[in-house]
């Protein structure tokens, strides 16, 4: 009986547990077992960083609004989001930003293309527009110079001129991604063009209509128009018409891209502007093969 009563009053003892904190980083040790340490929180007013998809979120609170960004890096996601909360902090203090000291939008034009001619194979083009059409009606202001009226009026001003909505839709949207780097650098306080109207993007929607744009539907339509052109240009056609070719792959053929006892052709470069260059639907260094040519 007495066995049983002293069982039960130590069966009644609180337990006792022992936190050690082990080698694990972020974790903790009980009784034998490791077990995860509760996170940390940040301090009030200085945002958040999480991981997800591969990417570093971080998220802020701004004007009352929570924002999100992603950045391919911890070290440069800590490292926005802490100038950011900076900013934030100095708004909320009564300071506000002086974006008169910001440069023009000509001398971060520059840094920007070159950064795109590495990233997109499309470089070239951004760096075109930007000097014919961009560069001339924007260069010289300050990025918070830029409204949706200043915009509407450069779109204005290019149909005028007979350029097409579709290369003015490339302009619009080339400036807008231009200027989600340039709010992002803390140059401007947002990007004029997510402003625009739906009265002013309806006048650089695209023209072309697919339902009404005739078409080759067939084999025997292609030899029609082969027929009828003179060469050398008969032959041209065929190729890209047979291989699915565009006209600038078409035209930066060679006789060393042409496997006749593999029925193959090999896409490598493309001419554009008078002259050679990888083609876009390739990376450098590599070539797209068609084997829709000669058709069997």
């Amino acid at each position: 009986m007495e066995s049983h009563v002293s069982t039960l009053r130590a069966s009644a003892r609180p337990r006792q547990r022992s936190w050690q904190t082990s080698g694990h980083g972020g974790c903790v040790r009980t009784r034998g077992f490791i077990m995860p340490r509760k996170p940390r929180r940040r301090t009030w007013g200085t945002g958040s960083l999480s991981e997800r998809g591969g990417r570093w979120w971080i998220r802020w609170r701004e004007n009352g609004r929570q924002i999100a960004k992603s950045y391919a890096t911890k070290e440069l996601a800590e490292k926005v989001l802490a100038k950011i909360t900076r900013d934030v902090a100095a708004g909320d203090a009564g300071l506000r930003r002086d974006y008169n000291e910001a440069p023009t939008l000509a001398k971060l034009a520059e840094p920007w293309l070159a950064r795109r001619q590495k990233t997109h194979r499309s470089g070239a083009d951004y760096r075109s527009r930007w000097k014919l059409h961009l560069a001339l009606a924007f260069g010289r202001l300050k990025p918070h110079e830029v409204n949706a009226a200043r915009i509407r009026s450069f779109i204005e001003a290019k149909l005028a001129e007979n350029l097409s909505p579709t290369t003015v839709g490339h302009c619009v949207r080339q400036l807008s991604a231009f200027f989600a780097d340039i709010v992002e650098q803390g140059h401007a306080p947002s990007n004029p063009v997510a402003s625009l109207p739906r009265s002013t993007r309806r006048l650089y929607r695209s023209i072309y209509d697919t339902r009404s744009t005739p078409f080759l539907e067939s084999t025997a339509d292609i030899r029609r128009v082969f027929l009828a052109l003179p060469e050398p240009y008969s032959v041209a056609f065929a190729v890209g018409a047979l291989a699915g070719l565009r006209v600038g792959e078409t035209l930066g053929l060679s006789w060393n891209d042409i496997d006749i006892p593999g029925r193959r052709i090999h896409v490598r470069q493309q001419c554009r502007t008078g002259g050679l260059a990888p083609s876009r639907t390739t990376n450098r260094g590599s070539c797209r093969s068609s084997s829709r040519w000669p058709p069997s």
